[in-house]
């Protein structure tokens, strides 16, 4: 996944603002602008990226150059301000969201504007479908979609039939041809709609089968010990055939997401694939079990394993902290719900979290370590914010409180001790890595070794970071301004990079829907899922991040149900916050349908896809694919059932 088969040396360092180099916020700016209508007009030109630029017919070339960061806007007075790093009052962020002294952005156009463009699909990720375009692999016209898509098919893998990990199928892709007489359709409860539910239903429980399918036992490969998860069952061009310890644990904490969590649930569920689903995380406990028993040059750090429990010691960037992080939090999780069912524990779990975690609080402030895609060393966001959301809850379940079963021992106090006192210093570290110059949150501080081409310091980690770690304390939260002035800015850094975002729309179902842009995992990669080219391409993971971040997003914006207790709990909620919180999932399934596009019609999902035709490249039948599709669509589940109640 992160792969990346050696070093870059090309010049640049990376910038980065203290908390206390955030700058002030200005509310005169929007004094006029209070409630939904502001938070309307807030979200769409923080994660709308490109639609006030492209409107007049095009952008300049030096904004569409990766190295650009800035995007202009007009506040419908005739005025234009660069957004990317002014100030946004603090008052008028999302409602239920943390504070955060983050602020990203002024002078927005109005609301009547932002919803007239709205309301005639001018969809903001992709302007495109509101303005001609003679690229010859694409049309569009002002009178409706007009994709002059033509139906192909890829070849790509080797061998045949149902098999384990170990055993890539061949996968055939086919790309419809929407009708280009359609007129322009809405995304928003219509055919369109209808058609993205079925395929997001029927995608998730295709995923839950190749994840599932990815974690031992193998039929056709007796050595793999029970509970390991294969990144891949690529084993040639590229070789993913190993337990990465990070992808392992993220595996593990969504596949124990989808147990019943309520007794509801339990009654509601099936109880074999809930039997099946617990034995999976039982093997996963007894293989952690193994290596962490290895001996190895980086101890818990390590990076990968075999799939018999074996240490990999191949070249390799190491150590990766993060790893033994997301793994502890994974039997954490797995704990909780066994105790929350009255169900005896694992004896070897608590201690097995223990031992990664006392790691954890020993390391987490090195910056020597290796970064989530393996190829920069430094300190890292990603890495502190699982360390931090690890160490915290492990700090709750050392406790011997409601939390867990184990008995609190005065050395487990102990432990719980120096894991919030690690969690408080991890809080000053997250927050340097806002770059109030820059205005978004960077990657790495401290570089010290690894490729040093990341000259922006832009990368998706960040978002996973805040998808899968905790940076709420810092005020680099979901909801957060500085969050969201970060995602706005990866996605209208990566619109211009790739091929495929000159399609803005596809058919799903028979109806044309549009399409937000394909996302990498930085502007400056270079791997291509086998190795090294002149540009990365876009991540299936990566894409289904950005969907994930605009449902969780909403979430703060629907008003929490007396009853059924979800949505937000703020009293500073808007009357329109219902209406937000529905654009919000409108913008994430417009990611959706981009990963629809470029999925086979058989569910299979690839690392990535290449940048020009969207054929899926690199490793086959990833296992972080899978998960993060099921992610995003959980939490999609979650805003559905929110915005009923």
């Amino acid at each position: 996944m992160h792969r990346h088969p050696a070093a870059s040396a090309s010049s640049g360092t990376s910038r980065s603002a203290t908390a206390s180099t955030v700058s002030t916020s200005t509310a005169a700016a929007n004094n006029n602008s209070t409630g939904a209508a502001a938070d309307v007009r807030r979200i769409v030109q923080l994660l709308v990226a490109t639609e006030q630029s492209y409107q007049s017919g095009g952008v300049a070339a030096s904004h569409r150059q990766q190295g650009s960061a800035k995007s202009i806007s007009s506040n419908g007075n005739g005025n234009s301000s660069a957004t990317a790093a002014a100030a946004i009052p603090e008052s008028e962020g999302p409602r239920g969201a943390e504070n955060s002294s983050s602020n990203v952005a002024s002078d927005l156009p109005t609301a009547a504007q932002i919803l007239q463009q709205m309301g005639d699909l001018q969809l903001y990720h992709h302007p495109s479908l509101a303005r001609d375009r003679d690229d010859h692999d694409d049309a569009f016209t002002n009178s409706g979609v007009a994709a002059a898509f033509s139906d192909y098919s890829e070849f790509e893998g080797a061998g045949g039939g149902s098999c384990a990990c170990g055993c890539p199928t061949a996968r055939t892709f086919a790309l419809g041809s929407p009708d280009p007489t359609r007129g322009r359709q809405h995304i928003f409860g219509t055919s369109a709609t209808t058609g993205l539910d079925r395929w997001i239903e029927q995608q998730t429980k295709v995923s839950q089968q190749r994840i599932l399918r990815n974690i031992a036992p193998f039929a056709d490969d007796p050595s793999a010990l029970p509970g390991a998860v294969c990144a891949s069952p690529s084993r040639w061009h590229p070789d993913y055939y190993y337990v990465w310890t990070r992808d392992a644990a993220l595996t593990m904490s969504e596949v124990i997401a989808w147990l019943p969590q309520t007794r509801e649930e339990e009654n509601a569920s099936n109880a074999t694939f809930v039997r099946q689903i617990e034995q999976t995380a039982d093997a996963y406990v007894q293989f952690t079990q193994t290596v962490q028993g290895k001996t190895s040059k980086y101890g818990l750090g390590e990076a990968k394993f075999f799939v018999d429990g074996s240490v990999f010691t191949g070249s390799w960037c190491n150590a990766q902290p993060d790893g033994p992080a997301a793994r502890a939090l994974a039997l954490t999780e797995y704990v909780r719900y066994r105790r929350n069912r009255n169900r005896p524990i694992d004896p070897l779990a608590v201690p097995l979290i223990r031992k990664d975690l006392n790691y954890v609080a020993r390391v987490w402030r090195q910056n020597t370590h290796c970064d989530v895609w393996e190829e920069s060393r430094g300190l890292h966001f990603y890495t502190l914010a699982m360390q931090r959301r690890a160490l915290h809850e492990g700090a709750q379940l050392m406790r011997g409180n409601s939390e867990t079963e184990t008995e609190a021992d005065a050395d487990a106090d102990a432990d719980a001790d120096a894991y919030e006192q690690a969690v408080l210093r991890i809080d000053t570290q997250l927050a340097r890595f806002w770059d109030a110059q820059r205005g978004y949150v960077v990657a790495t501080l401290e570089h010290s070794g690894g490729i040093r081409s990341k000259r922006s310091n832009l990368d998706a980690q960040v978002l996973l970071a805040a998808l899968r770690g905790d940076t709420d304390s810092a005020g680099l939260g979901i909801a957060s301004h500085a969050m969201m002035a970060t995602v706005a800015t990866l996605v209208r850094r990566f619109e211009p990079l790739y091929g495929v975002n000159r399609v803005a729309a596809t058919d799903i179902g028979g109806a044309v829907v549009p399409m937000g842009a394909a996302v990498g995992r930085y502007s400056e990669d270079i791997y291509d899922g086998v190795g090294t080219s002149h540009g990365g391409n876009p991540w299936s993971l990566a894409t289904s991040a950005v969907a994930e971040y605009h449902y969780r997003l909403a979430m703060h914006y629907v008003p929490r149900h007396a009853e059924s207790g979800v949505g937000s709990s703020s009293s500073n909620l808007g009357t329109g916050s219902g209406d937000m919180a529905r654009y919000l999932l409108g913008a994430g399934d417009l990611y959706m349908a981009r990963i629809a596009r470029h999925t086979a019609a058989d569910g299979t999902m690839y690392e990535q896809w290449t940048a020009r035709t969207g054929f899926g490249r690199g490793a086959v039948d990833l296992t972080w694919s899978y998960v993060a599709h099921s992610s995003a669509a959980r939490a999609r589940a979650r805003l559905v059932a929110a915005l009923a109640a």
